[in-house]
């Protein structure tokens, strides 16, 4: 049943997860703000990411959703009972809220159906392919509201509020300090939470290297020991621990480019249209799903070899992971020039450039002498092939060269349909999210780059798991 023509009254969306992800559910926020505009639209959300929301004027009401056990699910529903809610969209398919809506008793309530045992609990589903890495996290998002008459040649954009209050302090601020009307770089250093930051020598290093070029502003949630929190900036701003979250949305929007890992405030940055230089350290958060949507950017993500499998991650300096203070030089002066800003498809096309890692299995010296002489003509363009020499095809050597090599895509026209899947499931199971899709296919020397990374966004897009 499709609820095109329906109207409704008051609205329940739900992700009630970290600040990045509700970002990217903005976009969702918008679309039933414009599709109903009289509806009364209310946001569940963690505690984090509710302090951002509420600075938000597309929302009515903000409710703070606490990690709490399973029996105290009944005691929430009913208090959300009480508020009559008519529509349930859930965009964080966790057992504990997906039920929220049905023990509401919310009518009408959309969800994810790829989790068979949670499908039941939304009277609309949309199953969504998972393991597609070519569609970022907010086009996942837009996809929920199908039943709701979005279709994907829609377009979405992000809309966000600068608390005015807030925007008018930094101004003040940094008008003491920047009287030179130097471009602002904001280095955001951490948030405590699950991904890796820069390390903090690189961001120094950076900054000195970069000297009175910009005016550098580092904010974020850092240790009280650490060296970043300690250190002086003759030429900028040190606001480290000491910004809410109103005022950092404030930093970020008056920032010329912002520096950063894969963290919440990196999407705040690309919600306000900034550039952006994005370090995603954290080799299992691939840019193409949860890249900043903006409209320049630039992707450090650094190819390396850990020496445990899976990966260990670590700041250890020598770690090849970690981005280098040359590169994010080199990024931020190319950025601070003004330039053409990138279009949906060419940064579609980063993103999907910067995920990929495609491991090519010969079985012969002279087969792999030519696959690296192919890597190196794929590398100058951003595209990472690494070949390896099996003389036969074998399942424990394959998974663990996946997992050394960070691979998305197997390439290997001898492997055997049984074992491609095996394989798969190896790695799907016990350590990856999103197992590499099998291509039994042959690449030649000549191979072009742009021809092949349209194969594989064909595969991910049709779904092909193993490609014959």
């Amino acid at each position: 049943m499709r609820l095109g023509g329906v109207t409704f009254r008051k609205i329940l969306v739900q992700r009630a997860d970290r600040l990045g992800d509700v970002i990217f559910t903005l976009p969702v926020v918008r679309w039933l703000r414009t599709r109903y505009p009289h509806a009364e639209i209310h946001f569940l959300a963690s505690p984090g990411p509710a302090e951002f929301l509420e600075t938000q004027g597309l929302i009515d009401r903000v409710i703070r959703f606490e990690s709490v056990g399973f029996g105290e699910i009944f005691r929430v529903a009913a208090r959300l009972r009480l508020e009559s809610y008519d529509l349930y969209v859930s965009l964080w398919n966790d057992p504990k809220v997906a039920m929220l809506g049905r023990l509401s008793g919310i009518p009408v309530r959309i969800g994810d159906a790829t989790n068979r045992s949670l499908a039941w609990l939304y009277t609309h589903t949309i199953r969504q392919n998972w393991e597609c890495l070519s569609v970022h996290q907010v086009e996942f998002n837009m996809q929920l509201l199908s039943p709701l008459g979005w279709r994907p040649e829609h377009s979405w954009r992000w809309h966000l509020d600068v608390p005015i209050g807030a925007l008018d302090s930094v101004r003040d601020v940094l008008q003491d300090v920047n009287d030179e009307d130097r471009p602002v770089v904001a280095f955001f250093c951490g948030t405590g939470g699950s991904n890796l930051p820069i390390p903090d020598q690189t961001i120094l290093k950076t900054i000195e290297v970069l000297g009175d070029a910009i005016c550098p502003v580092l904010v974020g949630q850092v240790a009280d020991d650490s060296p970043l929190r300690l250190a002086s900036l003759s030429d900028g701003l040190n606001r480290l621990n000491q910004t809410s979250i109103s005022e950092l949305v404030a930093w970020l929007s008056v920032s010329d480019v912002v520096v950063g890992a894969d963290t919440g405030p990196i999407h705040v940055a690309a919600a306000l249209g900034r550039s952006i230089v994005f370090c995603p350290i954290r080799k299992s958060n691939f840019p193409t799903r949860f890249g900043p949507w903006t409209s320049r950017v630039i992707v450090l993500r650094r190819e390396y070899l850990c020496t445990t499998v899976p990966p260990g991650f670590c700041l250890d300096t020598s770690c090849e992971a970690l981005p280098r203070s040359e590169e994010i030089v080199r990024a931020v002066r190319a950025l601070i020039v003004p330039g053409e800003s990138i279009g949906h498809r060419h940064l579609h096309t980063l993103f999907l450039k910067e995920s990929i890692r495609i491991l090519v299995i010969v079985n012969s010296r002279v087969h792999h002498h030519a696959m690296v002489r192919l890597a190196r003509r794929w590398r100058v363009n951003g595209l990472i092939l690494i070949p390896v020499i099996q003389s036969r095809v074998s399942i424990r050597d394959t998974v663990r060269q996946c997992l050394r090599y960070n691979a998305t895509v197997v390439v290997c026209p001898e492997m055997p349909v049984w074992k491609a899947w095996f394989i798969r499931l190896i790695i799907g199971a016990g350590y990856q999210y999103i197992p590499p899709t099998v291509a039994r296919i042959r690449l030649s020397v000549a191979e072009d780059e742009s021809v092949f990374l349209g194969w594989v966004e064909d595969w991910l897009n049709r779904g092909e798991r193993v490609v014959i």
